[in-house]
């Protein structure tokens, strides 16, 4: 990890509320690799996400946490409509296979050193509007 985010690793780990996780039944659940990854600069990433659920039609979703930054929604399934979400359709890419729901960079910039979550809401039946994620993912570029 870069020396200069060592200090803010308490601090944003605890940021996601536990109502994220409160939608979920019937073993509903999103899944990602526990624990840093460590990469060096212009080499590519994947991150993993897996995820199983009852819904017929979950939205997904990939997030990224800057450190002492609340997170930002970078990715979904859905195509961009919005000049910012396309420009960040160019740098990162989502896969989504059956239960799996993997994002990508092909070339990592030392800027892309953060924490990633991926999370699923039920889009169907919109009874209620939340979403769910599980262990978070903290990239490391050196």
């Amino acid at each position: 990890i870069s020396p200069t985010l060592l200090p803010f690793l308490p601090s944003i780990f605890p940021l996601f509320p536990p109502f994220f996780l409160s939608c979920f039944t019937r073993g509903d659940s999103v899944s990602q690799a526990e624990g840093p990854v460590f990469i060096q600069e212009g080499q590519q990433v994947e991150l993993f996400c897996s995820y199983e659920t009852s819904f017929t039609g979950p939205g997904l979703f990939w997030y990224e946490q800057q450190p002492l930054q609340p997170p930002q929604l970078l990715l979904t399934q859905f195509d961009a409509e919005d000049d910012e979400s396309k420009e960040r359709q160019r740098w990162f890419s989502v896969k989504k296979e059956q239960k799996f729901f993997n994002l990508t960079k092909a070339s990592v910039e030392l800027r892309d050193s953060a924490v990633y979550f991926c999370a699923m809401s039920d889009t169907v039946r919109q009874l209620r509007r939340c979403a769910g994620q599980k262990p978070t993912q903290w990239l490391s570029v050196m």
